[in-house]
């Protein structure tokens, strides 16, 4: 325990071992490494009390801080306020780039269609009408719309005898086939037919389809930007599909009408190929319409962004 004429520390600590006994000692011992042990927690707490800066805890104490309550949506809030500030770095495009538009294919009528196909005027006499176009392609070009005119005089002025050759106009042999073919349910019937061809081809001709497919490709566009900042819509759409499908389905229309308004007193029906046709392009329209929820809500994203990000800009900065 103890030689020489110095007296060590050591010799200390083993004199008190010995005055302690071996009880003394081991209770000791389970006391040192207790005291180390807490030591160490207790610089395990300092270090990780350092780690949290007080600007981050915002006057809380670090107990105070570490006992705030989870949020279920952090990661959504973090994604949020980095999109804050990937606009706040590009605030001039984020107020002058375009919001995302609602896309359509125009729809194919084929209630309309169908009428108008299946209209055979039942009430006229279809042999009369077929002599009198027989006589009509005789004339000249514009003979039809000569005679026509005529006919509006002569119904006009109620007149008995022919204005142009003064013979008696009951006892021709053409008067009352003309008054059939040039009715007004017949001329109806016909401009009803040439409007319904306008209509398909300012609606669905080539303009339309290169319009459409435009469209697409521009909210594509908008998205590759937009989606750094907010959730964004998918419109992963095969265009080329959907145009050909809106193409084919016009294209059948079209013949039908077209062969309708050579023959408007024949009844068409709308064959079964022609009734897919239509039917598939009715489910890629309803199909388009339905992304409308998606691009209202990413819509209304943009706007709370540039919202957010006025806000930010607004606020005065911090003193350095």
């Amino acid at each position: 325990m103890c030689s020489g004429l110095d007296v060590a520390s050591e010799h200390r600590q083993n004199l008190h071992e010995l005055i302690l006994g071996a009880q003394g000692v081991a209770l000791h011992s389970r006391v040192t490494a207790a005291v180390e042990a807490i030591e160490n927690v207790n610089g395990r707490i300092r270090n990780a009390s350092n780690a949290i800066p007080a600007t981050e805890r915002n006057g809380l104490t670090v107990d105070d801080f570490c006992n705030l309550p989870d949020r279920v949506d952090i990661d959504d809030a973090i994604l949020a306020e980095e999109r804050l500030l990937a606009a706040n770095r590009q605030s001039e495009t984020i107020r002058t780039t375009a919001t995302f538009d609602s896309f359509r294919l125009p729809e194919i009528d084929i209630e309309r269609i169908e009428v108008i196909l299946a209209n055979n005027l039942a009430a006229l006499e279809m042999g009369a009408l077929a002599r009198v176009q027989e006589h009509i392609s005789t004339i000249d070009p514009g003979g039809e719309q000569w005679i026509a005119t005529g006919m509006g005089f002569v119904s006009e002025t109620e007149r008995s005898d022919c204005p142009f050759c003064a013979q008696p106009l009951n006892t021709s042999p053409v008067i009352e086939s003309y008054r059939g073919y040039f009715s007004e349910e017949y001329g109806r019937l016909k401009s009803e037919i040439a409007e319904l061809l306008r209509f398909l081809e300012r609606q669905h001709g080539g303009d339309g389809r290169a319009a459409f497919e435009r469209s697409v490709r521009v909210a594509q566009e908008r998205k590759q930007f937009w989606q750094e900042f907010i959730p964004t819509p998918e419109f992963a759409l095969d265009t080329v599909a959907l145009a050909n499908s809106w193409q084919m389905a016009y294209e059948l229309v079209q013949a039908l009408v077209e062969r309708k308004q050579g023959a408007p007193l024949e009844a068409i029906a709308l064959p079964d190929e022609a009734v897919r046709s239509i039917r598939n392009h009715a489910e890629n329209a309803q199909m388009l319409r339905d992304l409308d929820t998606q691009i209202t809500e990413a819509n209304t994203q943009i706007a709370l962004v540039r919202e957010r990000l006025e806000r930010l800009i607004a606020a005065p900065s911090s003193p350095t």
